[in-house]
């Protein structure tokens, strides 16, 4: 979308028809509208919202009071807004009426060939060129956009940016995907059959999967809660930082050591208790089976040595007594007789060499596993002396940091206090949350694997129906593609984040005085830090120059991907971007900065500047970008008096923009 012009007819402040023509040359893009506060600026912003979308902006007074009051008191009973733009080369006008006592009306026409063809379903047209919910990242007020990502604003900012980012229409995919899973599911249990067992599993899976979903609607806004938690904790750290409090800081510093000194020996607690677990897990059949050993060692000793010759000695020493046909004890072993049949029974239950090797192994895989026994005990005692030393640094961390947390509630200041004992809300809050998360990923994790049991179990049960069979094999289709789908997106986002951030830091690396760089979460959060990784307490000037900056970054990011092609993103978003009162927190160098800045990124730049803005470097930044140009003249009945001057002073022309003994009280458009 490319705004051509604007049209306004007895809407607000502007009196008959008034028309802005928007710069559409790609070199000078630039279009600025000047005046001074509560001549119009704010209404020119709010009339594109409202034509386009039926919004306004929360800082718009009196939404209802639409028509101008002169019109009014002449008898007019309606106002209108048009939109003229180009959108894929083709030409468009979007007009919405207001008339007292009746609907709002709205049309979009396509123009072709001077003819006006009206199109249907003009809201969803609208939403297919710009959606909705990312107007307010195109069209808003400056001075609000400190706080674009912050807060409850976070999570609709990371829709808005994946929105024009192109993934609409892969994100309504996986929607769609996963209710066709679900009525898939449905049809499983709906099968006519008398096969029990496929009905059982089919219900059991369903129970499965709604427990699933519903543990992942809990899950996603617990982790929504934690981020918001954890987004407020970090703007009252960089409070409490950038107070100038002496004592606080000294404090803050204090505790973020401790929390780190803390942090340090939870993992090294950590780590030991991983290492106690490995370590049974190695050495736990030893000990378990060292008993057993000793007592089969006991027995081997008693019924198969004790008292006996080991072999091989003790086989030729009766072979020995029977060729010499007589006993040690001097008596004759003469062949057939009792005495020398008890001799030779001694071979069959003497020890062969096989069974004492046998015995001989036994013994040493006893002695063996006495050693691993032993090495165990040693290392478990090695491990318990370091775990009991890490709990009691984990003591004295806690007891440092409760000695600090109330030296900094006891700091005699009221604003401090508040945000000390919020601070301290959140910690317990995030810690609660944190745990309520790890809580619901393990029963997600167990319904997964029910469900995962539930459906082999399906399987089984419906392995002969071939109905089942098929919408098995369609339902495993579906889940890999919408897994391959998510994967992707994450993958788009990822990079979409690390060029954003990139070229938001370039920009910081040219024209911050400080040297910071930016963070940017998951969840589009965007934070300074300074060069050890810490982050910093941000002014109002810096929020507004980081987002503008960001704005600008994901705008140009849509921008290149305009003629991006393939089936699986749309093409990037192209849109003006419209800002009201632009440079209001910025001290000189960031006006230039960011008036240099914005330019080459967005198609199309609209400006809505005072006086107060357009002073200083912004004129000499931003001039030769400049294709439009427009003062907003204030028109008053009466008479001037002791009122100063507003002259305005642009490309070497002198325009009063306060006009006395007029006509009307109106405001109306003069082209520079």
């Amino acid at each position: 979308m490319i705004l051509s012009k604007l049209v306004l007819k007895d809407f607000r402040q502007f009196y008959g028809e008034n028309v802005l023509d928007f710069s559409t040359n790609s070199q000078r893009n630039v279009t600025l509208i000047h005046g001074e506060n509560g001549v119009g600026k704010t209404t020119i912003l709010n009339a594109i919202l409202w034509c386009l979308f039926e919004h306004l902006t929360s800082d718009f007074e009196q939404p209802k009071d639409l028509i101008n009051h002169e019109a009014a008191a002449e008898n007019s009973r309606h106002c209108r807004v048009e939109v003229h733009f180009i959108h894929d080369n083709d030409s468009f006008v979007a007009q919405r009426t207001f008339q007292h006592s009746r609907p709002r009306t709205f049309r979009v026409h396509k123009v072709e060939d001077g003819n006006f063809r009206e199109l249907p379903n003009a809201k969803s047209f609208i939403n297919s060129v710009l959606p909705s919910d990312m107007a307010p990242y195109f069209f808003f007020h400056g001075e609000g956009a400190a706080g674009i990502s912050e807060g409850s604003e976070s999570e609709r900012f990371r829709k808005a940016v994946r929105t024009i980012l192109g993934f609409t229409f892969a994100e309504h995919a996986i929607d769609d995907l996963e209710n066709i899973q679900r009525d898939y599911a449905r049809k499983v249990r709906n099968l006519e059959t008398e096969n029990r067992e496929l009905k059982r599993a089919s219900a059991d899976e369903a129970r499965a999967q709604k427990r699933k979903d519903r543990l992942s609607e809990t899950l996603t806004e617990t982790v929504s809660n934690t981020r918001s938690a954890s987004r407020e904790l970090r703007d009252i750290e960089e409070a409490l930082t950038a107070s100038g409090n002496a004592d606080v800081r000294n404090v803050k510093l204090q505790i973020d050591e401790a929390e780190r000194r803390q942090e340090s020996f939870i993992d090294r607690l950590s780590r030991v208790n991983r290492d106690r677990f490995a370590l049974v897990e190695r050495f736990g059949w030893a000990v378990f089976g060292s008993k057993l050993m000793e007592q089969g060692l006991d027995f081997i000793d008693e019924s198969t040595l004790k008292g006996r010759i080991p072999a091989p000695y003790q086989d030729q020493f009766v072979e020995d007594l029977l060729n010499d046909q007589m006993c040690i004890c001097g008596r004759v072993l003469e062949h057939g007789t009792d005495e020398e049949f008890r001799v030779r029974s001694l071979l069959e239950g003497a020890s062969t060499a096989e069974l004492n090797q046998r015995v001989m192994k036994a013994r040493s895989a006893g002695s063996n596993l006495k050693g691993r026994v032993q090495e165990f005990l040693q290392e478990i005692a090695k491990l318990e002396r370091q775990r009991n030393n890490y709990d009691q640094e984990l003591s004295l961390c806690e007891r440092r940091l409760s000695e600090l947390n109330s030296q900094l509630e006891g700091i005699d200041e009221a604003k401090i206090a508040r945000l000390v004992q919020r601070r301290s809300d959140l910690n317990v809050k995030i810690k609660q949350l944190t745990m309520e998360q790890g809580s619901l990923r393990q029963k997600k994790s167990q319904e997964e694997q029910n469900l995962a049991q539930a459906r082999q179990a399906a399987a089984v049960a419906g392995a002969n129906d071939k109905a089942f069979t098929r919408l098995s094999e369609i339902r495993e289709r579906i889940s890999e593609m919408i897994t391959r789908c998510s994967t992707r997106l994450d993958g788009f986002e990822k990079e979409a984040r690390a060029l954003i951030a990139a070229a938001v830091n370039q920009f910081l690396d040219e024209f911050s005085r400080k040297h910071y760089t930016v963070r940017v979460s998951e969840s589009f959060d965007f934070h300074l830090a300074r060069t050890d990784g810490k982050l910093v307490a941000k002014s109002q000037g810096e929020k507004l120059l980081l987002n503008l900056a960001f704005v600008a970054a994901l705008i140009q990011h849509a921008r290149r991907r305009q003629g991006a092609s393939g089936r699986f993103l749309v093409r990037g978003t192209v849109a003006p971007f419209v800002i009201d009162a632009p440079f209001g927190e910025l001290d000189d160098t960031y006006r230039k900065a960011t008036a240099e800045l914005l330019p080459p990124k967005a198609e199309q730049i609209v400006l809505l500047l005072s006086s107060s803005h357009w002073t200083g470097t912004v004129d000499e930044a931003i001039r030769n970008r400049v294709g439009q140009e427009y003062v907003l003249v204030s028109n008053r009945k009466g008479s001037r008096g002791t009122k100063p001057s507003d002259t305005l002073t642009v490309a070497g022309r002198s325009i009063d923009q306060s006009r006395y003994d007029q006509d009307r009280d109106c405001t109306t458009v003069e082209r520079v």
